[in-house]
């Protein structure tokens, strides 16, 4: 039986190895601590290494998930012969680790870098770099390991020594680019290797590691490109060692850092971000026990007794109870299929699937006691905010258990430390860059870029999937033309990594039904069988009715309408809902571009609503909490209120409104808006006017949903789907055109390109090739002041726009005193600029740049790219003050403002690009 951690313990040492290994840099002290620690010699960083190696693959429980992959990687070759050669390459993958800085012994290396006082002489100069290790590691490697397969495994045929050298090879990949940004593709790095190139130069440092003849390895050198090609023909298994070597990739570096860490702070990491028994267990009762209808939920599906009854009559009660015995089936069906790793949760909108998912999430930790993190999936960083509240109250997280893994997100103080104390602030810089929270909330973009990116940032994070719950919310934001893609790496990670995942939706079907060319078909178990009646039941069916007056024509194409039509018909019917409610109104009007929405906005005026709020891509982040926050804590104001938004309120912003106006889009869409109507059903009848007033091909002109609702359903089939909640009729063609598409041959598609990068190990093109937004953005940066708080939800509370982290780190550098109401967006900006010119140290300008980017985020839109957009902005921008990926909006007063956004009537006749 294959045992990782064994492995580690007997890893080969430089102290074994090496002469005079005492003589060896690995690194100096920082210059804090020059002259009071020693320097670290390399047998004592390759110690501890090692040491956080074994420690990381134990906290994760990594040694199944190697032992997998082997198995998978060798399954394709004689079974007589898989034993040996799952023992060999789990050496191999320990090596790798092992080996990486052997290099180190290059004489350049101890003279200019580390200013070893030992090596002073005139050293030939083989590597460009001349002091470079990495190459050299991955010669002493390829050596010891090429020479020990053909000697050592004399017994096996010379078939499987050639294949398991070729894979030898290939684990020489992450130790050249240990110290890269990016995880390339082994074909063109090994090829264009200096150790290969310069192999004679390199012979005597074998003999100082004490290994047997190198020329064993010469003709493997000579024959790489045969190898290669040999043994990516028969790579039939791509997952196993496409994975094996980005997972060792991940461990090396991620163990290398945090070593090299371990020795400049002179003390190590004990909390690597995982539940331990007690968090666990405390997680686990507090779903239970938080909140008395979650309580009630685990008591039901413990009584064997109780079935569903699905009451109809349409109340917030009987809302509340649909949803309690949702949760309640959920945790039934989790019970049941305790062995199963993919779960689908198709819930209606405003069904509590957030709720539901958090039960279902602890559940599986109770069941499965290996399963020690979370991962909560959103498509918008707006979702992240909300849902990270609801979690933290259900699950009774602390602050340091809950990790937020996006831009907003700026800097987590997961242990308090003095302003300014970089000393300590180490600490809290390692959690932030490797993520050592149980719990983590993230984008999809982040997410699936840790499954699959060739960028190390997002490799790092890959050894922590391992034996966690992953719950991935609202899928179909993005195109279905990636869905494959997602399902592919979704299945085989669920397999070899012990991964629970849990996909959400109201609208996605099961994306299961696509063929991925796998021999095993993923296969999901529906956390709710029989949503369907509840998607029938009068409380979602028809808790909003939707309306086609605005659409329909004689012709059955449908009709567009003029904004000054359009706010005609919305006073009309806000009138009328207000003279029926006793004078309250909370009216939406939803548009596709931010265009629209501003002509809108001056057309309708004041002259009927107390208040009019304008929320699209461009309002700045302090403000769009302003305005959720009014209307919640409004929700039953007797008021007239009006929201002009584009899309980004479709993003699960948990309002309640009573009227609704669309621009007909996607049906998903479509619905995702209908959940921001009636979402209580406290109301009796509330409609929703699909209206067309743009056109939004130019948002989804490579959506197959788009062209499908376009080219073969009608304005009635629209109707039904949205009114039967029936979405099978439209992505039943959806996932049909797919699978079509993907068994045609020569053309493009996940079979005959995407699945071949796997199987090529092209890391690079594996990642290009999947991108969820593949549109380029603008980020502008706008000079305002901004309020240290705001309103919060609940009357009387006040929410934090900055941090405490945020105002101390500005107050340190007279940005802010305490006292001032606003923060100064031009001192904020003139801090950035000067703090990139800073030489700082290695700890404190990454704590910087991590504070940074969360203050900035408050400032700043994005917007999509195009080369007019960005013309139309040069006459309002700075370049000289626009740095970094950002354009300084100088002239903000001409064209911005705060509560608006961004005035397109300054742009003339600017194309809709604007959200």
């Amino acid at each position: 039986m294959l045992n990782l951690l064994d492995q580690f313990d007997k890893a080969l040492r430089v102290d074994h190895l090496l002469a005079n290994h005492v003589q060896y840099l690995a690194h100096l002290p920082n210059s804090q601590r020059i002259g009071q620690v020693n320097d670290e010699t390399l047998a004592e960083h390759m110690d501890v290494v090692l040491r956080l190696a074994r420690e990381l693959s134990q906290q994760h429980v990594l040694a199944p998930v190697v032992n997998i992959l082997i198995r998978k990687l060798v399954s394709t070759r004689p079974l007589a012969f898989q034993p040996m050669l799952m023992a060999y390459i789990l050496d191999l993958f320990v090596g790798a680790i092992a080996f990486h800085d052997f290099g180190k012994v290059n004489e350049h290396f101890q003279k200019e870098r580390m200013k070893n006082v030992l090596f002073q002489g005139n050293y030939q100069d083989i590597f460009n770099p001349v002091h470079g290790h990495s190459e050299l590691s991955a010669y002493i490697f390829a050596v010891y390991h090429l020479e020990h397969i053909e000697q050592g495994l004399a017994g096996i045929p010379e078939d499987e020594r050639v294949w398991l050298s070729a894979v030898a090879l290939l684990f020489t990949n992450p130790i050249l680019l240990h110290h890269s940004s990016r995880f390339e593709s082994p074909k063109s790095r090994i090829a264009r290797s200096q150790y290969m190139k310069f192999a004679d130069s390199l012979k005597r440092y074998i003999t100082l590691y004490q290994f047997a003849d190198p020329n064993i390895s010469e003709p493997y050198f000579a024959a790489w490109s045969t190898i290669w090609d040999t043994f990516t023909e028969e790579n039939t298994t791509a997952f196993s060692i496409f994975t094996l070597l980005r997972l060792n990739f991940s461990l090396l570096t991620a163990a290398d850092y945090l070593a090299t860490s371990e020795y400049m702070n002179q003390a190590g990491i004990s909390d690597f971000g995982v539940l331990n028994q007690v968090a666990r267990q405390k997680l686990i009762h507090a779903a239970r026990s938080s909140k008395s209808y979650n309580t009630h939920a685990f008591q039901l599906a413990d009584d064997a007794a109780w079935h569903p009854t699905r009451p109809t009559e349409r109340n917030n009660e009987t809302l509340n109870a649909l949803r309690l015995e949702m949760a309640v089936q959920a945790i039934r069906q989790v019970r049941q299929y305790p062995e199963q790793r993919l779960f689908y949760l198709e819930a209606p909108t405003g069904g509590g699937k957030t709720n539901i998912s958090a039960l279902v999430t602890a559940e599986l930790l109770r069941l499965d006691i290996s399963l020690n993190k979370i991962f909560y999936v959103f498509p918008f960083t707006t979702l992240i905010t909300q849902t990270h509240k609801a979690l933290q109250e259900t699950w009774q997280l602390e602050d340091s258990q809950i990790g937020l893994l996006h831009s907003q997100g700026g800097f987590q103080q997961k242990e308090p430390t003095e302003e300014g104390d970089y000393g300590k602030q180490w600490k809290n810089q390692l959690a932030n860059l490797f993520a050592f929270f149980p719990v983590c909330l993230l984008t999809h973009i982040r997410f699936f870029d840790i499954l699959k990116s060739n960028e190390k940032d997002s490799i790092y994070l890959m050894h922590r999937l391992a034996n966690s719950v992953v719950v991935i919310d609202e899928l179909q934001s993005y195109s279905p033309k990636h869905w494959d893609k997602m399902l592919f790496w979704l299945d085989q990670y669920s397999r070899t990594f012990n991964i629970r995942f849990v996909l959400m939706s109201a609208t996605l079907p099961r994306i299961d039904g696509l063929d991925v060319g796998l021999s095993q078909r993923p296969q999901f178990v529906d956390l709710l069988p029989d949503a369907k009646r509840y998607f029938q039941n009068p409380n979602f069916r028809d808790r909003v009715r939707f309306r086609f007056d605005l659409l329909e024509t004689p012709n059955k194409n449908p009709q567009i309408i003029k904004s000054e039509a359009l706010a005609e018909v919305v006073l009309e019917q806000s009138k009328k809902y207000a003279q029926e409610n006793n004078g309250r109104v909370f009216t939406i009007v939803e548009f596709i571009y931010k265009k629209s929405a501003t002509d809108f906005a001056g057309l309708i005026g004041q002259t009927f609503f107390d208040k009019v709020f304008v929320l699209s891509g461009t309002i700045l982040e302090p403000r769009r909490r302003e305005i959720i926050n009014f209307l919640k804590q409004n929700a039953k104001a007797q008021m007239k209120v009006l929201l002009i938004t584009t899309q980004v309120v479709e993003a699960g912003v948990d309002i309640d409104m009573d009227l609704g106006f669309k621009n007909i889009s996607l049906i998903d869409s479509d619905e995702q808006l209908a959940g921001r109507v009636n979402r209580n059903v406290t109301k009796d009848v509330c409609n929703v006017f699909l209206f067309k007033m743009n056109e939004p091909g130019i948002l989804y002109k490579h959506d197959d949903r788009f062209d499908i609702t376009r080219e073969k359903l009608t304005i009635a089939d629209h109707k039904q789907i949205l009114e039967t909640k029936d979405f099978s009729k439209l992505y039943n063609q959806v996932l049909a055109g797919r699978n079509d598409l993907n068994q045609k041959v020569g053309i493009e598609n996940f079979s005959t390109k995407y699945l071949p990068d796997v199987q090529q190990l092209d890391y690079e093109s594996v990642h290009k090739n999947f991108q969820l937004i593949e549109q380029k953005n603008l980020s502008i940066f706008v000079p305002l002041p901004l309020p240290i708080l705001i309103e919060g939800e609940k009357a009387g509370t006040i929410e934090e726009v900055f941090s405490k982290v945020e105002l101390d780190f500005l107050e340190k550098y007279q940005c802010y005193w305490q006292g001032d109401k606003v923060v100064d967006g031009k001192k904020v900006w003139t801090l950035y600029r000067q703090l990139n010119d800073l030489k700082q140290g290695i700890t404190e300008s990454q704590v910087t740049k991590k504070i940074m980017q969360g203050i900035l985020s408050k400032f700043t839109f994005s917007i999509f790219y195009t080369d007019t957009i960005k013309r139309n902005f040069t006459e309002f921008i700075d370049p000289d003050k626009s740095f970094d990926n950002y354009l300084y909006l100088e002239f903000h007063e001409r064209l911005y403002n705060y509560k608006t956004g961004l005035d397109m009537a300054a742009f003339g006749s600017s194309e809709n690009a604007i959200l």
